[in-house]
């Protein structure tokens, strides 16, 4: 398995931003195939946000970030402070 986190931080005033990201994005990240599981969260008070996704394999990850890193890029065009970071690690453990 392999985890994704998408990190990024928003402008001062763009917090909803955030709200409409995970709308659009959750539903089509949990459909891609690979994807056991995937979660949006951050702090409003900071700016700082994160998506988390959960994949079977690197591959699959890599295939689904083909796809939605468009989306992505939309959402957050003009409303960051710096372009978002993206990683993918090996899970070691999962519970």
């Amino acid at each position: 398995m392999y985890a994704r986190l998408v990190s990024f931080a928003l402008q001062d005033g763009k917090q909803s931003v955030a709200a409409e990201l995970a709308r659009d994005m959750v539903p089509v990240i949990r459909q891609q195939p690979g994807c056991q599981a995937v979660t949006c969260f951050g702090d409003p008070g900071s700016g700082q946000y994160y998506l988390y996704v959960l994949w079977s394999s690197a591959e699959e990850a890599h295939a689904a970030a083909d796809v939605m890193a468009p989306k992505l890029a939309h959402h957050l065009a003009g409303n960051t402070v710096a372009p978002p970071e993206r990683n993918l690690y090996p899970v070691i453990e999962s519970g």
